[in-house]
């Protein structure tokens, strides 16, 4: 449960529009749950999930989306820092580990989730990324 609910509503109407959301995990099990949370908070966002850096790369390529959630050490081929230099859209980046082990990385994404990941902490980034969406909007 939430420490204060109240604060949880006022994230929530943030969040009430679906965003088009990618997951870069290659913890299959850790990539669902991150997903589920999503769901709960907002069913309506569309969200798509890639298990390697290879997998995001072509769902990068293929697909434009509102936010991207990437596991910094993923293992073999890019990590995750690497692959969000390598979008060229405006989108709402976000990195997720365990411990952030060079705190230098923190500056190629717009905010940060350490593991375990709390619902709290999801409706977070969602109010956030749904925030830049929509400021983002004003200049198309």
């Amino acid at each position: 449960m939430f420490q204060n609910d109240y604060k949880f509503k006022e994230v929530l109407h943030l969040t009430h529009d679906n965003m088009n959301i990618l997951i870069i995990e290659d913890d299959l099990q850790n990539q669902d749950n991150l997903k589920q949370l999503i769901l709960q908070i907002n069913p309506k966002h569309d969200v798509t999930t890639a298990h390697s850096s290879v997998d995001a790369q072509k769902r990068l390529k293929k697909e434009k989306f509102d936010l991207v959630i990437a596991e910094i050490y993923l293992k073999g081929g890019l990590h995750g820092h690497d692959l969000v230099q390598e979008i060229r859209y405006d989108c709402f980046k976000v990195g997720m580990a365990n411990i952030l082990e060079n705190p230098q990385i923190r500056m190629h994404f717009n905010d940060f989730l350490l593991k375990p990941i709390s619902k709290e902490s999801v409706a977070d980034i969602l109010a956030k990324a749904k925030y830049n969406k929509d400021f983002n909007a004003q200049f198309i």
